[in-house]
């Protein structure tokens, strides 16, 4: 149950992320 939820985070980090790349491309 643990590994489900720390892989959640992970990819809510990943996301988190690449959305900052992103941005800063943009910018």
């Amino acid at each position: 149950m643990q590994h489900v939820e720390f892989n959640a985070k992970l990819n809510l980090w990943q996301h988190t992320k690449d959305s900052q790349l992103m941005t800063e491309n943009v910018l």
